[in-house]
């Protein structure tokens, strides 16, 4: 209190900022995940005399904290900001639940619902909120002196609202008016809503320059403000040095406590029905049934989290490439009421021909060198076998012997493939057909005349989504696609052209935690993919049956559903049984786009005592063995060498040491 008095003597404040929760209205629950409990409550009851459902108060609890995450993370996509609106966020949840409970919702039904909500929330508030009157009584006397005083405030409740209760508290006198960051789309933690600040008249009478702001939170308040040059002061009291602090680790253990039988109910019952319906199976089966129910909680959530994607912004659906038929197929099982179309046709291979194709024709009266050099730099160390296999052209059709190509320089071989396309245009013949085939499928599902759309693929790198967006301008056709992907990988096949908007729901880049456990690519695609083997659509039953109790047992939303049965999940990834490792060890890896390689993803030349002795007497090898496995964790376990894992990070130092050692004596040899 000393420290502001002394800002405001110092005649250069002309404005005072002040934050809301925490400085002005001191909080009586911690976290504030137990008010949203409370709130949970009543809107249970809301619904169920609504809607006549058992709407239980943790499925709105568990659906208003998931829509809360995908509507800042669609926030963020646009504008690298979080804040959204609690309007939004009940009206979405509202649509979510009824999507999930088949209730038909129409939107004046829903605004009227969302009104109750938000007045139940400012009820809740009231209750748990109390004035701070000690820091008031200082800022109406500063009011008092001719000094304006707003608020200023990082809250989902808009800025009506906050008005509200300042009035029910009887200190509104104390202020000219303020901002809610629900209101700017911006918040301070960012930075952003101080910069909204100097740059538009979100406040009349502000002034920036000759501007205090006060606040307890010493990122937000202090740290953000004086990065743009404004004075801030760190306001500190009993209640944020001691109440907070012991309130907030006491509700932390209580909100623990209360979610914790909704989390082993669930774990129990979906092991009972697991356990009763595969009693009937053979080992085998039993097996490939499980890791379809394993994989199916993230592929629940990632379709969720599609449709909310959809349904906000209004823009279509397109499933694309092998997967395309059976992810439109769950979505319907999830009654998903967005604008869907499949375009299986739209695999890496089409996409890349069909780019290939539309470059060549743009530039092949000057020169096709710069298009396949263009290409050629995103896929690195590519051979020039690999090179005639994107493009499609045969060995047989050069002049020359291949041989005698790959001894050229990388130029050379680009300048003599662009020479012999360019006077034998019909060696890529098949670039056209494949232009045309993608192009038929694109009028046909209407995707040429929408100016948004979503592209939904499990992933990994949006290579499509960067051919695509690279034809559409090649078309001279406007359309802003929005990817959104099971998992993102920060490696992109070609670098040059990576997607301009792509998101991933369970995992941003390989180098986050759940990133680096479940990215084993060939699983999750097998699993979707549209295949009439036994073993995937063994595995494809297993994910439907997931798919059908969610819709009849589970009241929660699909991430909490995730997080519940997400240790099985990880531990099919990294600790899998003999027999998963041996029935998905088999899947087949096959190289990028155009290549004919293909292993599989766990596959070694040598039995298990090889690499044994191979691990004490030859480590080079048997870290070359270990670190070429597209599934390491499977590997080991296949070949039961578990027991040596906590020796790799040692044994890979020494077989690099040997390696080298090896190369100067050949260096000297030679």
């Amino acid at each position: 209190m000393k420290k502001l008095l002394k800002a405001i003597q110092s005649g250069k404040t002309r404005t005072i900022t002040v934050d809301i929760f925490d400085t002005v209205l001191l909080r009586k629950i911690y976290p504030e995940e137990l008010q949203f409990l409370r709130h949970a409550e009543r809107a249970s009851a809301l619904l169920k005399k609504q809607w006549n459902r058992d709407i239980s108060p943790f499925c709105f609890y568990s659906f208003r904290q998931y829509v809360r995450q995908v509507l800042a993370n669609m926030q963020y996509s646009r504008t690298k900001e979080r804040e959204v609106s609690i309007r939004d966020i009940f009206a979405q949840t509202l649509e979510s639940i009824a999507q999930k409970e088949s209730v038909r919702l129409e939107q004046k039904a829903r605004d009227a619902l969302v009104d109750l909500l938000m007045q139940e929330e400012l009820e809740i508030e009231k209750k748990s909120l109390k004035p701070n009157h000690k820091l008031i009584s200082v800022l109406r006397a500063f009011r008092g002196k001719g000094l304006h005083v707003f608020f200023v405030s990082d809250m989902y409740l808009e800025t009506e609202h906050i008005q509200k209760l300042l009035k029910h508290f009887g200190i509104d006198d104390a202020f000219d008016g303020g901002i809610s960051s629900a209101s700017a789309g911006c918040c301070k933690w960012s930075g952003g809503l101080f910069a909204a600040l100097l740059k538009k008249n979100l406040i009349p009478g502000f002034s920036y320059e000759n501007n205090l702001h006060i606040g307890d939170n010493r990122h937000a308040d202090v740290r953000a403000a004086r990065a743009l040059k404004m004075k801030a002061i760190h306001y500190r009291s009993f209640h944020t040095l001691v109440r907070r602090p012991v309130s907030h680790m006491i509700g932390t253990l209580k909100r623990k406590m209360l979610l914790r039988p909704h989390t082993t109910s669930m774990q129990r019952e979906m092991a009972q029905f697991l356990e009763k319906h595969t009693a009937v199976l053979g080992a085998e089966e039993q097996c490939l049934f499980k890791v379809g129910f394993t994989l199916a909680p993230a592929i629940a959530h990632y379709l969720s989290y599609v449709d909310i994607w959809s349904r906000v912004s209004r823009r279509p659906v397109y499933f694309i490439s092998s997967e395309a038929a059976t992810l439109h197929h769950l979505s319907k099982m999830l009654n998903s009421g967005s604008t869907m179309h499949t375009l299986p046709a739209l695999d890496r291979l089409k996409a890349l021909h069909q780019f290939l194709h539309l470059g060549l024709e743009e530039t092949q009266e000057y020169d096709p060198v710069p298009v396949l050099w263009f290409l050629n730099l995103g896929i690195r160390q590519i051979s020039f076998s690999s090179i005639l296999e994107r493009i499609g052209i045969k060995p047989e059709d050069l002049p020359f012997p291949k041989a005698i190509y790959e001894e050229l320089p990388r130029s050379t071989q680009l300048e003599s493939i662009g020479k012999l396309i360019k006077y034998k245009p019909l060696l890529v013949k098949h670039l056209q057909e494949a232009h045309n085939y993608v192009l038929h499928s694109l009028q046909r599902s209407s995707f040429l005349s929408a100016r948004k759309v979503i592209i939904a693929d499990i992933g990994w790198s949006g290579t499509i989504q960067g051919l695509l967006e690279g034809s559409m301008e090649l078309l001279h056709q406007d359309i802003d696609i929005q990817g959104i992907y099971l998992g993102r990988r920060i490696f992109n096949t070609i670098p040059w052209m990576p997607p301009k908007k792509a998101h991933g729901t369970l995992f941003q880049g390989e180098s986050e935690k759940l990133g680096a456990e479940l990215l084993v690519e060939e699983i999750w695609e097998y699993a979707i993919c549209e295949s009439r083997e036994n073993k995937h659509l063994t595995i494809l039953r297993g994910m439907e049956y997931f798919f059908e109790l969610y819709g009849s047992h589970m009241k929660s939303a699909p991430d909490f559903v995730l997080g519940t049965l997400l240790q099985p999940l990880r531990k099919l990834f990294s600790r899998p049984s003999l027999l998963e490792a041996e029935l998905i060890g088999s899947i087949k890896h096959h190289a990028d786009v155009g290549s004919s390689f293909s292993q599989s993803i766990v596959q070694s030349p040598f039995t298990r005592k090889e690499l044994l002795r191979a691990f004490f007497f030859d480590p080079p090898l048997f870290h070359s063995q270990r670190i070429n496995q597209f599934w390491r964790e499977g590997f080991l376990t296949k070949y039961r060498l578990r027991h040596l894992r906590p020796f790799f990070g040692l044994h890979g130092q020494i077989a690099s040491v040997i390696e080298q050692s090896r190369r100067k004596k050949w260096q000297r040899f030679v």
